[in-house]
């Protein structure tokens, strides 16, 4: 016997999973199967019918009592597909036969005087064997169905093995070379198809070496081809030469992770991982060689958790997507593939792996790390190899802390400092010091702009290392050389001043010209005139181009300016759409 142990960070894991209920289409919240077809549909079985679900939408097939070609029952128990598309359903009562192309149903059912029709109308596992043939599990039988003739051949244990096997789950059915594994509520079978002949594996509490529980909830095959067994008490691992079974018993451990022994299906997944489907103790990721397991549980202040901790079914489908059929909370998915995007954000409870805040402002990455302004939380520092996060923000200790918690705009100039913008001034960030400090205190400059509440949207070093401060009541200019401070707002008397005192971008090009954009409006300051070129009217929205011709910009609030590396032509974000202005020919499209 092995207890296996858990990891833990705080209580659970953490993933994204997608949830699909009854809102969404699903014709009933309980999901007892899932199976996919040829055609790449998946196909659920809940306890009000059969659902096929093609990623977005549901389409679901009941039973109704004057259609003969509709569900013969509505508590669906088990599907199988085989390779012509053809789905097979196993329900409360009989056995159905879906055809993909006319989706007409075919019934089986039983026939107390027809040997060769299906044993009894409950058909708790089907299966579709590598040569074509169904088989059929129901209370008192294992049967094989010749697709053929429609004749069912009926396998009975000597002993009255399979029962009482009511249950309202299915049970699993798994082929190998020689047979079929099959799982019920008293014990574990395997039946050889050549010698037609059943062999059972039951607990015994004296034998430590014998399956750990009677009621057989899942079978799978590893990449090695070892057989794991889930039951209601515990996972198993099957030696096939010495026949004897290993126990993996969920314990409590040390970190106090809460765990179940119950176990209602499993599943191998495409990475080596084996996936069990709990009742009442969420999913878990099962590691077959390190015997370590992570938990995903529901949170109850976490939209993207699991949906529910009571798990039916767990299937993984040809694009390494989970799927997770609750008990009464609908489906869920989690892509298992690796991630293009990590997700970084804020959540409730305490986790060093989530942002302070879900609005992020600014972000400025360097090296391994990533520093993040957020809108009103202060300044994160992701690392990226070790996925933790700083915080720092305007209640942090002498040398960490910064002037406001609204981080709008992060940059860093040519002497190795980061300045940090916010509504209530500037914070520099000396790496060599590893100091914040503001900007009063890290220079001597011989005026300070008021930033009280005035918000830094946008900052810039210039090519003559002149740093560039646009603030939602005016443009500061300082001068790094002699520390001095020059102040720029909109004259109306002024036809080459400032467009508007709202500065929400800036832009340095190749030849110094500095390029503003307002939010009526794009500028272009000349250093040499010391005025503000206006190349942009609020009232029609034109941008002039040579005598008497005038090309339209999209809108007048300009967000974003960056000049094309290759041709020095500028590209312009606006409020409604991204603009071209060629400055060779003053041109713009």
């Amino acid at each position: 016997m092995l207890l296996i142990s858990r990891l833990c960070t705080g209580q659970i894991s953490e993933a994204f999973f997608e949830h699909f209920t009854v809102d969404d289409g699903l014709s009933q919240s309980s999901v007892n199967y899932i199976a996919q077809g040829k055609k790449g549909f998946l196909w659920l079985g809940t306890q009000d019918g059969l659902n096929k679900f093609d990623g977005y939408k549901f389409k679901f097939y009941q039973n109704n009592p004057l259609d003969t070609n509709s569900l013969s029952g509505n508590w669906v128990y088990s599907i199988d597909t085989d390779t012509l598309g053809i789905v097979w359903i196993g329900t409360n009562n009989g056995l159905n036969k879906l055809y993909q192309n006319s989706e007409l149903i075919k019934r089986y059912n039983s026939n107390p005087k027809d040997p060769n029709s299906l044993c009894e109308n409950e058909v708790f596992g089907v299966l579709v064997d590598r040569f074509g043939s169904v088989w059929v599990k129901t209370a008192s039988a294992l049967s094989k169905l010749d697709t053929a003739t429609g004749k069912f051949t009926r396998f009975e244990p000597q002993i009255d093995f399979f029962r009482p096997n009511r249950s309202d789950k299915g049970f699993p059915l798994l082929e190998d070379e020689e047979g079929i594994w099959v799982g019920s509520a008293t014990g574990l079978l395997y039946f050889n198809r050549k010698l037609e002949q059943f062999k059972s594996y039951n607990h015994a509490p004296s034998d430590l070496n014998s399956i750990s529980d009677d009621f057989i909830t899942g079978l799978i095959f590893d990449k090695n081809g070892t057989l794991w067994i889930s039951t209601h008490y515990g996972l198993n691992k099957f030696n096939k030469k010495t026949r004897k079974f290993q126990h993996f018993y969920n314990a409590l451990t040390p970190s106090g992770c809460p765990i179940t022994n119950n176990i209602n299906h499993i599943c191998y997944g495409y990475d080596g991982y084996i996936w069990l489907a709990t009742y009442g103790g969420g999913l878990n990721k099962f590691n077959p060689e390190t015997h370590t397991v992570e938990v995903y549980k529901f949170q109850k202040n976490n939209e993207n958790s699991i949906s529910y901790d009571y798990l039916n079914f767990v299937f993984e489908d040809k694009s390494h997507n989970l799927f997770i059929g609750t008990e009464g909370a609908g489906l869920d998915k989690l892509d298992l593939k690796p991630k293009k995007f990590l997700l970084y954000k804020n959540s409730f409870g305490e986790n060093s792996l989530k942002l302070s805040e879900n609005v992020i402002a600014s972000i400025y990455a360097e090296g391994d790390e990533i520093w993040v302004g957020t809108w009103d939380n202060g300044l994160d520092i992701v690392n990226r190899k070790t996925g933790k996060v700083k915080h720092f923000s305007n209640q942090s200790p002498v040398g960490e802390r910064i002037v406001g918690n609204n981080v709008h705009v992060i940059m860093k100039d040519s002497r190795n400092l980061l300045w940090l913008g916010t509504q209530n001034g500037i914070t520099i960030y000396d790496k060599q010091k590893n100091k914040f400090s503001d900007l009063k205190t890290h220079f001597s400059f011989k005026f300070y702009p008021n930033f009280n509440n005035n918000r830094i949207y946008t900052m810039l070093e210039d090519n003559k290392g002149n740093v560039w401060v646009g603030t939602k009541n005016g443009l500061q200019l300082f001068d790094m050389k002699n520390y001095n401070v020059t102040s720029f707002w909109k004259s109306i008397t002024d036809t080459l001043s400032l467009f508007d005192n709202n500065i929400m971008s800036l832009m340095c090009d190749i030849d110094g010209s500095i390029w503003i954009g307002t939010s009526a409006g794009l500028n272009k300051y000349d250093y040499k005139t010391n005025k503000f070129l206006r190349i942009g009217s609020p009232k029609n929205s034109q941008i002039k181009a040579g005598k008497n011709k005038y090309y339209k910009i999209s809108n007048i609030y300009i967000y974003e300016i960056i000049e094309d590396k290759i041709d020095g032509s500028i590209w312009i974000g606006t409020g409604s759409g991204l603009n071209h202005y060629d400055k060779s020919n003053g041109t713009f499209q």
